[in-house]
């Protein structure tokens, strides 16, 4: 469990508010250290902005989240580094924070290495990696009160696609657990890539491979245009060995269930307001900013319909007339021959039970050969 024991992210600050109400500061920085370092091992590394809004840090005196990361570097529980693409302070696990992540058991002393310090500052993918820490601490944040945090872990396969992350909780009440996937689409992807990764997200949660989807954008034209391609109906997509694709028929999910089980988010870091929406919520409530696009899909399918629906009754009505002849010519005589041969064979059993005339006479009188 990440924080070794079934708790809520509420419940662990409130924890840490007892024990600075009480002047206990060395049993407060041993939480927020604890905290910090769990994490960490979690993500590989980090930077100071995303650190202190974890810790709770950043509210307050400046110098006090600032104080409290610098301590954790000269003690040797985390390692500051630089990358060559990010122009700012990132922080990676030490060799005492792997003690204090073995002292409280989340990991055992075989899984207690450092990664790879020269694969972070070589790393190109900076950027994605604090946004997706940011997209899971705002998705920890939804569940504040109302659920223990059971796992966090990152980049997990699931089928065709590996997930940034994912995120398992259990409901404090019911003690239901629920899986949730935190996906951020950071750069332009092409219309083939987004499509294979929704439909792909679409096969799994009908799957029940995970509970819900919340994809992360970096910025507002990605969060709609993402929207747009689930109202427009998705292409299914298959991926070779080589990254290539193949297929493209439009996919029909067999069950609807992801309508409001795959949630687009964007974060506004300037207003630092959070935008959410399901397809549901686009569908259903019409003050969504989405919601006219829909309608205007919907107009052009049933549009679309009743072109296709005017097609088929032309090439019905021209299959008739040219199978009209033929009918007439070669299977209306064998029909109405069939006919008269039933209507005959019900009239003389019908006068054989009556007794007033045998079957053959009653033939000849039909055929003229006796007079009536």
């Amino acid at each position: 469990m990440f924080f070794g024991r079934k708790i809520t992210l509420k419940e662990f600050f409130d924890e840490i508010k007892e024990l600075s109400n009480a002047k206990d500061f060395l049993a407060v920085n041993a939480k927020r250290r604890e905290l910090v370092v769990r994490w960490l091992y979690v993500f590989g590394y980090s930077d100071r902005k995303m650190l202190l809004k974890l810790t709770r840090t950043s509210k307050g005196k400046k110098s006090t989240g600032y104080n409290f990361i610098a301590n954790l570097v000269d003690k040797g529980y985390i390692q500051l580094f630089r990358n060559k693409y990010h122009n700012t302070d990132l922080f990676m696990l030490g060799h005492k924070g792997l003690g204090v992540l073995i002292e409280c058991g989340f990991i055992t002393p075989e899984q207690a290495q450092l990664p790879n310090k020269r694969k972070f500052i070589e790393s190109s993918k900076v950027l994605h990696e604090i946004g997706l820490q940011e997209s899971v601490f705002i998705t920890l944040n939804a569940h504040y009160k109302v659920a223990n945090v059971i796992e966090i872990a990152k980049e997990q396969r699931f089928g065709s696609l590996m997930v940034d992350a994912k995120i398992v909780i259990e409901n404090k009440d019911t003690r239901e657990q629920y899986t949730r996937v935190v996906e951020y689409e950071r750069t332009e992807k092409s219309r083939q890539r987004v499509e294979f990764f929704l439909v792909e997200h679409m096969k799994n949660i009908s799957e029940n491979k995970y509970d819900q989807v919340f994809v992360f954008f970096s910025t507002e034209t990605m969060y709609q245009y993402y929207q747009k391609v689930m109202l427009e109906q998705p292409k299914e997509w298959f991926k070779r060995k080589d990254g290539s694709f193949f297929g493209g028929q439009p996919y029909e999910p067999q069950k609807n269930i992801y309508l409001n089980r795959l949630g687009f988010l964007y974060f506004d870091k300037s207003t630092e307001k959070t935008s959410y929406s399901t397809i549901k919520d686009i569908i259903k409530d019409d003050k969504n900013p989405m919601h006219s696009y829909f309608n205007e899909i919907e107009s052009k399918n049933e549009e679309r319909r009743e072109v296709e629906l005017e097609r088929e009754e032309e090439l019905i009505e021209r299959l008739e007339e040219q199978l009209r002849p033929k009918i007439e010519q070669e299977i209306a005589p064998r029909i109405k021959k069939q006919a008269q041969d039933e209507l005959l064979e019900q009239l003389l059993y019908q006068f054989d039970e009556l007794g007033a005339f045998s079957k053959g006479q009653f033939r000849k009188y039909l055929t003229g050969e006796l007079p009536i």
